[in-house]
């Protein structure tokens, strides 16, 4: 079970650095795996596919701005995928 507890929106663990923080939460949950990570990731990827805006960019007004928002978001999205270096064998 998780160990926080449930939270309206799964970003808002990382509300002060949305992208930064959910970039390293997607990671521990990922390799945490089990019910954590199906019970996270679902309604992460619904959050980040729900701020995307029409033209396929992400916005960080608060803190770096839309090309760091728009770089980090797919880094996100493609965690099951395993495409990133701390996966490799």
């Amino acid at each position: 079970a998780l160990a926080h507890p449930k939270l309206d929106s799964p970003g808002k663990a990382a509300t002060d650095f949305y992208f930064y923080g959910n970039f390293y939460a997607a990671q521990a949950m990922f390799q945490t795996g089990g019910r954590d990570w199906t019970e996270w990731y679902p309604s992460m990827q619904r959050e980040l596919l729900e701020k995307q805006r029409p033209d396929g960019s992400w916005e960080d007004p608060r803190n770096f701005g839309e090309a760091y928002a728009t770089a980090s978001a797919p880094l996100i999205l493609e965690m099951p995928k395993r495409n990133l270096p701390i996966f490799a064998q």
